[in-house]
């Protein structure tokens, strides 16, 4: 198990890296296609600072649906993905650990057909060009099962914390390192954080 969670770690530190790298990428794409719009001024016309590159546009949208479905991992990894709580989480710690079991167990399913359905996807997108650079659209359409394949690696480890917090029964499922959820509204974490 100690193996498996530091591959893991090693995994999720380089999507961290990786989606790190595109966000710092990104801006060379969407600076140059905010300056190559044209400014009117008075008495000159208009002026360019750049020439407008169509492919810009092309790698801007690469980059971010990139960014985007690696970060979706990460918050997988992190548990800071989107979660609509339909009743209150409950007190007991082991009836915690069931209702997390159901909520990791409907996403593996939605990971599930991400690989399955996102193959097919990626295949039919490998026989397609992009517009300008002509490169191959299937490494476009392959973050779809890559990021169900992840989700799922992630929520198997999940999976495996939440049944050790309802054996335990002391909640201690390995959360300490992980970022806590946001606080309710008005909740006043400021003057807890002052008496430590």
């Amino acid at each position: 198990m100690i193996v498996f969670e530091k591959l893991l770690d090693g995994y999720y530190k380089v999507l961290r890296f990786v989606v790190g790298l595109m966000m710092a990428a990104l801006i060379i794409p969407v600076a140059m296609q905010v300056l190559s719009r044209p400014l009117d001024i008075p008495w000159i016309g208009e002026v360019r600072f750049v020439p407008r590159y169509l492919w810009t546009e092309e790698v801007a949208l690469f980059l971010f649906i990139w960014i985007i479905m690696l970060g979706s991992v990460i918050a997988v990894r992190e548990k800071t993905h989107f979660v609509v709580d339909i009743v209150p989480e409950p007190k007991n710690v082991q009836l915690r650990g069931l209702m997390r079991i159901l909520v990791h167990g409907a996403m593996g399913v939605m990971a599930f057909f991400f690989v399955v359905d996102g193959w097919d996807y990626f295949q039919f997108g490998g026989r397609q060009q992009s517009d300008y650079l002509r490169y191959d659209l299937g490494y476009l359409y392959f973050t779809v099962p890559l990021a169900g394949a992840s989700w799922g690696i992630f929520l198997l480890e999940n999976l495996v914390k939440d049944v050790i917090m309802i054996v335990r029964g002391d909640g201690s499922d390995g959360e300490a390192d992980r970022p806590a959820r946001l606080p309710d509204a008005g909740q006043d974490d400021i003057g807890k954080e002052a008496s430590l």
